[in-house]
């Protein structure tokens, strides 16, 4: 009699920035017969995009400039790769301090404003990755030494379209606007205060099929 087929591996599919991509090589040497793995690491892009967002160097980055396709890439890797479990890991960014409006003001992980931006936005992700049926992990960010500024974002070009050449200048006005109102910075990461916060707001979205698991 033919011995039973050996179960499907777990397909395990791991987003997040670069603190994600450091357990890239930990998590493919699992055993490839339990697991199969994807890593959908984006370096200095949170796990929300909304605004504008002050580096721990001083510099302000209209959100979107740098990180706008990162959401459409990660539903395209779980689209095909159809994952059983999905962990989302965190990071950088999404302690950063941060401006949602031209007529709002800066603010961080802690305060009202941002932790319903961060709480909406991570609650669209998750409900994005488990509408196949996965599991979602969120883990927990842990306080962490910066791992470094970004490299500044290259010169856009300008467009052909007077339109949106138009747009572009409006883009550069606001981002002018806001960052002259722009408060001392500081490295999010390496603040106890703001990484609580931001696990405080991981907690409220754990559900039947979301689970939270403390890093740290």
């Amino acid at each position: 009699r033919a011995a039973p087929a050996a179960p499907a591996p777990t397909r395990v599919l791991l987003v997040g920035d670069q603190l994600a991509g450091s357990l890239d090589a930990a998590m493919r040497s699992l055993d490839a017969k339990r697991f199969e793995v994807q890593v959908a690491a984006s370096p200095d892009c949170g796990l929300t995009e909304g605004g504008w967002v002050q580096l721990g160097d001083g510099r302000v980055e209209l959100d979107s400039d740098r990180c706008g396709s990162v959401g459409p890439l990660r539903d395209a890797l779980d689209g095909s790769f159809r994952p059983d479990v999905v962990l989302v890991w965190g990071g950088v960014r999404d302690v950063a301090t941060r401006r949602l409006d031209v007529d709002g003001s800066w603010a961080a992980p802690g305060t009202p404003e941002v932790d319903r931006f961060l709480e909406a936005g991570v609650r669209e992700l998750v409900g994005r990755l488990s509408s196949g049926g996965a599991e979602v992990a969120l883990l927990t960010m842990p306080v962490v030494t910066r791992p470094g500024d970004p490299a500044p974002l290259p010169p856009a070009p300008a467009p052909a379209n007077p339109i949106e050449a138009q747009q572009q200048r409006n883009e550069k006005f606001a981002l002018d606007t806001v960052a002259k109102g722009a408060p001392a910075p500081v490295h999010g990461e390496a603040t106890p205060e703001r990484v609580a916060a931001f696990n405080a707001v991981l907690g409220r979205i754990a559900g039947d099929r979301v689970r939270v698991i403390d890093t740290a």
